[in-house]
């Protein structure tokens, strides 16, 4: 099975910081996929959408939900 790079990896790579959780564009800026295809991702539920206790609003998601997602991709 072809070996796929960790979503941290490739957001250290971008210049991103190490976190937990990311946002729809810092996904889109890291993978190079538009951020419309994240938002679609998300709303036909092939990538979980989170929303951690810190935050009032948006969309982002857990670094091990990216890799699922990136994954099935």
């Amino acid at each position: 099975k072809e070996v796929i790079m960790r979503f941290a990896d490739m957001a250290k790579e971008a210049g991103l910081p190490k976190n937990p959780f990311y946002l729809v564009s810092e996904i889109a800026r890291t993978t190079g996929w538009p951020e419309s295809t994240v938002y679609g991702s998300m709303a036909n539920g092939d990538l979980r959408k989170r929303l951690p206790e810190w935050k009032k609003r948006g969309r982002m998601a857990h670094v091990d939900d990216i890799d699922a997602w990136l994954e099935r991709m």
